[in-house]
């Protein structure tokens, strides 16, 4: 990068915008531990445990502005020569940047350059207690195993410990755009391989439920809000926009965004680019495109190695021979381990990026991944094969197994799932499961922790010793922050039904609305319900229909028939019967007996339409098996007696 201090500066600046809002200077008694602590400020042997202080810095109104902090005392010091560093309070910034790593490096680098030994030794200590707290949160192997960090700063400090160099990096979103993740693409001098790290802003997820509804999930808010505001900063963390325009065919958006990347330098940028040229979705010369690519291939970039890969085999590039793709593999795989290579022109067919899937070429170098030693092509195989029906769910589920044993932390989350839907599984199955799912837990699979939690929950598993209730909860806490949707809704329940916790109604709806801005249709609609009738919070039927609309258009019946009484009765929403009774029909032509339960009932009553006993009767009778239909039709004349007097 052409500056590597204003990338920082300015990926630092991406998480205070996201920082900058209102919010109540209360303390909730989950962030006293913070609070006494940044107070108090003990040495480093005397910290609390990572992650209990961590848990209660994201309670914290802090959270909101702890970057902006770090982004402010870092202007002055990178102001200052390194013989004038002494000058700056650091004792007294170390409150306000305890979670900063950069903060500790400029801290250390200012006095080992001055000898001052003493300082050296108590914020190198402090450095150690933070670093070694990322590095427990995740591998970086995966979106899923991201490491929390707090800004991209972080990130550049991680790798720097762990022998990384970074080459190149940019922002992508994961694959339900639920969360804004930094992708490295990095040199290990440990193994001398390139790799993909991820990191993931966690205290980005509690930022969110500062701002109103509808946002985020509910009205694409990543894309048309929070992006377009952070690449004004920063032009490649907007290749996601690209991304975006390119899906609503705005190619000239799309390519105006990666050239403003270039220019910054970013790699990525320039393979992204070179992709819509191949498109032929913009009217750049493919020629142009192709030296983008090159240049980036010739910097030792993977991902534009891995596209030229493709073009070769594709024949979209001239004189094209056989050495040449096998010299481009080998490559590859040199750079980024075994099989690499292989798996990359899997994907792309998979992928159908240039044309209609082609399903034949994609197994065959999956097939080669797998023989070249790619350590994930055996599973991505068999999951391919059930996708297709092409392996009966028996087969899948040894072959799992096979693999699990083997090592697979994938494979194991995976069998010891379905162990766990079967009606009976034998007691040595279950032990199998818990210990596969203690094993996918230790590379940080979000499905592992919640599987676990859900098995000492429901009792099939035994709790380990010397735990209690509480594990469950951390374990269910553990997967929510990685934001698996289930998990977060179950956080969300635990708090409502006050059970491994003690009920805490605000704390319920903000993992329902957090989940919901991940575009869950059920967070949202329980969400919606809590709003709608104020249990345990102010009732707001503006947001309640918002969220009931969203759940309801993403064919939720339940919210279809309460966003119907919504425009019944006028909550939220102007009254409007007609669109009320579309709803309701709507619902029960799906089959949703609650809405057919309704239309009987609104027709019997007369209160909103005139009575008409004859669509009321038929209604109940399409769903006679349902006990409340039943009681109308049994007692029909009763009722029909009833609704006529209070006419």
């Amino acid at each position: 990068m052409k500056n590597n201090l204003v990338v920082l500066g300015a990926l630092l600046w991406l998480v205070s915008a996201c920082q900058t809002v209102s919010h109540s200077p209360k303390i909730a008694p989950e962030a006293q531990l913070y609070q006494k602590t940044v107070q108090s400020l003990p040495k480093p042997a005397e910290l609390p445990a990572y992650e209990k202080l961590y848990q209660s810095y994201l309670q914290h109104p802090l959270i909101l502005t702890s970057s902006k902090n770090w982004q402010a005392f870092e202007q002055k010091a990178t102001a200052l020569d390194i013989a004038q560093c002494q000058t700056l309070p650091w004792q007294e910034q170390l409150s306000a940047n305890f979670w900063s790593l950069s903060f500790y490096r400029l801290a250390t680098n200012c006095f080992e350059n001055h000898g001052a030994t003493e300082q050296l030794k108590l914020f190198s200590a402090y450095q150690s207690y933070h670093l070694q707290g990322i590095l427990s949160t995740g591998n970086g192997k995966s979106s899923s195993s991201a490491y929390r960090i707090n800004s991209f700063a972080d990130a550049h400090e991680v790798l720097r410990h762990l022998g990384m160099e970074t080459q190149d990096y940019y922002a992508d979103l994961n694959a339900y755009g639920s969360a804004l993740l930094y992708v490295v693409q990095a040199y290990d001098n440990n193994d001398n391989k390139f790799k993909k790290v991820y990191f993931q802003n966690e205290p980005y997820l509690y930022a969110l439920e500062q701002y109103p509804y509808p946002f985020i999930g509910l009205s694409n808010g990543w894309q048309r809000v929070l992006l377009p505001e952070f690449a004004k900063a920063n032009p490649v963390l907007g290749l996601p926009l690209a991304q975006q325009a390119i899906v609503e065919k705005r190619y000239t958006d799309a390519v105006l965004i990666y050239r403003n990347a270039i220019a910054e330098d970013s790699l990525q940028a320039r393979v992204e680019l070179a992709e819509l040229c191949y498109l032929a979705k913009t009217t750049l010369k493919q020629q142009d495109c192709y030296h983008e690519l090159i240049e980036a291939a010739d910097r030792d970039y993977v991902p534009a190695l891995e596209l030229l890969l493709y073009l070769h085999h594709e024949g979209r590039i001239a004189n094209s021979t056989d050495k040449i793709k096998a010299d481009l593999r080998q490559t590859i795989n040199d750079m980024a381990g075994n099989g690499h290579a292989e798996m990359a022109l899997s994907r792309q067919y998979f992928n159908q990026t240039f044309e209609h899937r082609n399903a034949k070429k994609a197994s065959e170098w999956l097939e080669k991944a797998i023989s070249a030693g790619h350590p994930q092509a055996a599973f991505y195989q068999i999951v391919w094969q059930l996708d297709q029906k092409t392996i009966s769910d028996e087969k899948a589920t040894a072959q799992f197994r096979k693999l699990a044993n083997e090592g697979s932390s994938e494979a194991a989350y995976r069998t010891a799932s379905r162990i766990m839907q079967d009606d009976k599984p034998s007691a040595s199955d279950i032990q199998l499961a818990q210990t596969l799912l203690l094993q996918a837990k230790q590379a940080f699979h979000p499905e592992a922790d919640y599987l676990l939690a859900v098995g000492y929950e429901s009792k099939i598993f035994q709790l380990p010793q010397g735990m209690d209730q509480s594990y469950m909860l951390q374990l269910y806490q553990n997967s929510a922050q990685k934001y698996l949707p289930r998990a977060m809704q179950r956080m969300g329940d635990l708090y409502l039904e006050g059970k491994l916790i003690p009920r805490n109604a605000e704390m319920a709806q903000n993992w329902f609305l957090m989940c919901a801005r991940l575009n869950n249709v059920a967070c949202a609609f329980n969400a919606a319900v809590m709003l709608d009738s104020g249990d345990g919070i102010p009732v707001n039927y503006q947001d309640a229909f918002s969220l009931f609309s969203f759940a309801a258009d993403n064919g939720h019946p339940s919210a279809t028939n309460r966003l119907a009484l919504m425009y019944l009765y006028g909550r939220g929403v102007d009254a409007d019967v007609n669109k009320a009774l579309k709803l309701l029909e709507a619902a029960a032509s799906r089959g949703s007996e609650n809405s057919r339960l309704f239309l009987g009932v609104i027709y019997l009553e007369g209160e909103f339409v005139n009575q008409d006993l004859a669509v009321a009767k038929a209604h109940f009778s399409k769903i006679k098996h349902n006990p409340k239909a039943a009681e109308y039709l049994n007692n029909w004349d009763s009722y029909v007696q009833k609704f006529q007097q209070a006419k």
